[in-house]
């Protein structure tokens, strides 16, 4: 309705979980739970991006995410939200109903291939990611000193007055 000529990526929000249409990648909530570029979300789109910006005549600019929420969608929506949070504003949402027919571009084979892989190698950082939070909690940081909390990104000092930043190799101090 509001006339834009870019091309829409379908992201369907059901219950608990979304699909990236045409090609069906399913997501569930645990693939949103962390904000920023690493996410398999937002990884995915990236993905969907640059294939179609390599592949595409793209005369109306760049591809936008856009969101089709069912009824049960809502809590799938916000998680989705959060979790492409780098395209800012550059989406579009849409209420649909629960039983309301799709029609969409046909799926195609290799941007499915892509948008797999992205989602594949995300979901392995994240794992990485939790199995060294899980291996560094215990109140003890993989330095040696207690771990005091929640500052992480360097955003400002926890409750105990220390925080966790980025080191230059990789990792947080």
């Amino acid at each position: 309705p509001q006339g834009t000529r870019r091309r829409p990526i379908y992201l369907e929000c059901r219950a608990d979980h979304l699909i990236i249409q045409p090609e069906g990648h399913v997501l569930v909530l645990d693939d949103m739970v962390s904000a920023g570029p690493g996410n398999p979300l937002a990884a995915a789109l990236r993905a969907t991006r640059e294939h179609l910006l390599t592949t595409e005549s793209l005369r109306g600019g760049e591809p936008y995410p856009l969101l089709l929420v069912r009824p049960d969608g809502a809590k799938t929506y916000s998680a989705a939200r959060s979790a492409m949070s780098s395209w800012g504003s550059e989406f579009g949402d849409e209420l649909i109903d629960a039983n309301m027919p799709l029609e969409v571009p046909p799926a195609e084979e290799a941007l499915g291939d892509v948008v797999r892989r992205a989602v594949d190698l995300a979901r392995q950082r994240q794992t990485a990611l939790a199995a060294a939070r899980s291996r560094n909690s215990g109140g003890r940081s993989s330095v040696g000193g207690p771990v005091r909390g929640a500052g992480i990104g360097g955003t400002g000092p926890s409750p105990g007055g220390t925080y966790l930043a980025p080191s230059r190799n990789g990792g947080f101090e």
